[in-house]
């Protein structure tokens, strides 16, 4: 038999996609001595077709041997090294085979010039990818860097880790190997279980801080502290939850003999848990020093009587209670003590003689009838920040008593919503020189008088008042004047010198004055090229929908 029948059977089972028999009948016509181009480049074609593009290359090499003033060669190599995204390669035979395609042949031109531009544009992806790859700077980081990165990310919000997870292979893998950065788990009504079981995987049992949203379904109670049971209690020191998870957390830990665990406790945040004496009596000598009381929670004398190693108390109840003088009295060493009711509340009685505070810093208290109680109850001469919201009485005395006690540490004074007279304000910030931040809102009468204050030299000392100023906030005070503000402005500018250093002003950094309806719109440019933030809305979207009407 000739080649030339061999050669025509395997063209014709090519035809009817009968690849192997058509490389038999090609192999067959090679063996009798055929030395032609198109053999092999038809050979090269069912290789094409079954996906051997290295065979099909080496054919393909063989038609350019042969005929390498056909473009035939050169074409399908083009083809077969995209395949194999050898795109140099690709543009270099796409170039030989556009040379040897006739000029009227547009379609084969076309396609070649198609094949070209996508090798090129394949070609500056990878380049691109390669010099990503290359400066990815953070990749290079020691893994005590990543994770001491990832733990300040983590300060605001404990969720991120999930995020953090899921930015790349790289982060991933970092963060699973990681047991501190799952340290904080968060139950919710977001598959509660399977969450508590990877959380106690990825932290070895660490957990340092567990939280109980209110959403949580109670009936996956009994299946979440399944879940919980392997978690290494004595690690815990920090919990949050309502009065019913509390409870169930109390009596879980009553079943493994762990009640002790509840002494490492160094935060706790309980919002409406009506009866939470059996927890309390196991605070004996412990480690607490941050509460967090909301809602109905409650706590009597009895109970403040094993609380007494706290630095931050906050209460943010809806009732009246809460012991609050005894809470004082048995935690001397507060650093920071915030009580907002959310509707005016009295407070009877005070301590004589008041207790000694040395450390508090902070004293935030809202929604009360008269703070008088609390103010004169603590001798707090490091106080920093001290905020009075919503008193329906007058705090004149309390101040008063303030100033004479001495604030020579005070750095923010805060007042909204509360009967105070200029007179008494003066007189607290002639003693304040370190104040930095003053906010005097929703308080009629007052603020002229105030700003006119700081605004000219003392008589006898010849120096403006509180040196340090920097942020003033005097919103939703309807009787302030605009040229009282800019004579403000105008007083605390300065030249040169440290801020906040003797003889020195600091210069208004903040100027709040929203709801003010008095203030010009016209000199609000100018307030805004001597004060770095100026707010001053008029009226809130709600306001001036009801002015509309």
């Amino acid at each position: 038999m000739m080649w030339k029948d061999a050669f025509a059977k395997g063209v014709a089972s090519y035809k009817k996609s009968q690849f192997s028999d058509a490389l038999t009948h090609f192999d067959e016509a090679i063996t009798l001595g055929c030395d032609q181009f198109s053999i092999y480049d038809s050979r090269a074609a069912v290789y094409e077709k079954i996906g051997n593009f290295k065979a099909a290359l080496r054919d393909s090499k063989k038609v350019i041997d042969l005929a390498p003033e056909r473009w035939q060669g050169y074409a399908r190599s083009a083809r077969l090294f995209h395949q194999l995204e050898k795109h140099e390669a690709v543009v270099r035979m796409a170039d030989l085979a556009l040379e040897r395609v006739k000029s009227d042949d547009i379609q084969r031109r076309a396609d070649l010039c198609g094949l070209k531009k996508q090798a090129i544009d394949a070609q500056a992806a990878l380049e691109h990818r390669r010099i990503a790859n290359s400066t990815y700077h953070i990749g290079k980081l020691p893994v005590e860097l990543f994770t001491s990165i990832f733990l300040l990310v983590l300060e605001e919000d404990a969720a991120r880790v999930v995020t953090l997870s899921h930015v790349c292979r790289h982060w991933r893998n970092i963060t699973i190997a990681t047991p501190c950065l799952w340290r904080t788990l968060v139950i919710s009504d977001k598959h509660p279980v399977r969450k508590v079981q990877t959380w106690i995987q990825r932290s070895k049992s660490h957990i340092f801080a567990l939280i109980f949203r209110p959403s949580t379904p109670e009936l996956d109670s009994p299946a979440i502290f399944t879940a919980l049971t392997p978690l290494s209690w004595n690690s815990l020191q920090v919990c949050k939850a309502s009065g019913r998870w509390l409870m169930s957390l109390h009596h879980i830990l009553g079943q493994l003999s762990m009640l002790q665990a509840i002494s490492n406790l160094e935060e706790l945040d309980l919002i409406d848990c009506s009866a939470i004496d059996d927890v309390v009596e196991h605070f004996q000598n412990s480690k607490l020093r941050t509460l967090t009381l909301g809602g109905t929670t409650s706590l009597n004398s009895s109970s403040w009587q094993h609380i007494r190693s706290l630095v931050s108390l906050t209460i943010r109840a809806n009732h009246a209670g809460n012991d609050i003088l005894g809470a004082l009295q048995m935690n001397p060493m507060l650093e920071s003590f915030i009580l907002d009711h959310t509707q005016p509340v009295s407070l009877t009685g005070n301590l004589r003689p008041p207790v000694s505070m040395p450390h508090l810093k902070h004293l935030e208290l809202r929604n009360l009838l008269s703070p008088r109680s609390v103010l004169v109850s603590a001798h707090a001469p490091s106080l920093r920040i001290l905020r009075i919201f919503n008193a329906p009485m007058s705090v004149d005395e309390s101040l008063a008593q303030m100033t004479d006690v001495g604030v020579d540490n005070l750095v923010e004074l805060s007042i909204g919503s509360s009967p105070v007279t200029s007179r008494t304000l003066r007189a607290l910030l002639l003693k304040a020189s370190l104040l930095e931040t003053l906010q005097i809102s929703s308080i009629h009468g007052v603020v002229n008088d105030v700003l006119e204050a700081l605004s000219k030299p003392e008589r006898t000392t010849g120096e403006l008042l509180c040196p340090s100023l920097k942020h003033v906030d005097i919103s939703r005070t309807a009787d302030v004047q605009t040229g009282i503000v800019m004579g403000l402005v105008k007083s605390r500018m300065h030249a040169g010198g440290e801020e906040g250093t003797a003889g020195t002003l600091a210069g208004v950094e903040t100027l709040r004055m929203d709801g003010c309806p008095k203030i010009d719109a016209e000199v609000l440019p100018w307030l805004r090229t001597k004060v770095k933030l100026v707010s001053c809305v008029y009226m809130s979207r709600k306001e001036a929908r009801a002015a509309r009407r």
